[in-house]
């Protein structure tokens, strides 16, 4: 078979380019090693006010923890690993509320993956108190009352007395 000389150029030309730009993504899918977070799980809520966070050793030269309140934020932990692959963390909020954590990873540059959390809610761990006096829908003898309640060891208690459920307008 007899191949002309601009057919052999065009198909070297072709090889080059396909080459050129196939290489560059197929690199950069071999070197991105963003190490990701095996523990706790994303999305999961802390059972306690302070949490271990281990991730995948991926021969980074260096790992940084970063923890907030917002996205990408560190207001409550922000500190290089080293290379290890586990950092326990305290004084987490106790309120219910959002923690994000960004793990960043270095190898041949900074990359990061984020996660999000639910903080511990201390308050949870409290048992709802019960009014023990009067009994409930028991029918008030005069315009007084004295109301009794258990204690829970909660730290605050609010009592609300109103003509409609939840309602606070008598009390």
């Amino acid at each position: 078979m007899k191949h002309n000389k601009h057919t052999i150029q065009n198909l070297i030309i072709k090889f080059l380019l396909l080459f050129l730009f196939t290489i560059p993504s197929v690199l950069q899918a071999v070197t991105d090693k963003s190490s990701v977070i095996t523990s706790p799980t994303n999305g999961s809520q802390f059972t306690s006010t302070s949490a271990t966070f281990r991730w995948k050793n991926t021969g980074a030269s260096r790992y940084y923890l970063y923890i907030g309140t917002s996205k990408g934020g560190n207001n409550l932990y922000s500190q290089s690993q080293g290379t290890n692959t586990s950092k326990t963390v305290t004084n987490l909020p106790s309120n219910g509320s959002k923690v994000y954590v960004r793990l960043y990873t270095y190898v041949n540059g900074w990359k990061y993956n984020d996660y999000v959390y639910t903080s511990y809610n201390g308050s949870s761990t409290i048992a709802k108190s019960v009014i023990t006096s009067p009994t409930n829908g028991s029918q008030f003898t005069s315009t007084s009352a004295t109301f009794r309640w258990k204690n829970t060891g909660a730290s605050r208690y609010y009592l609300y007395i109103g003509t409609s459920k939840g309602g606070n307008n008598l009390y």
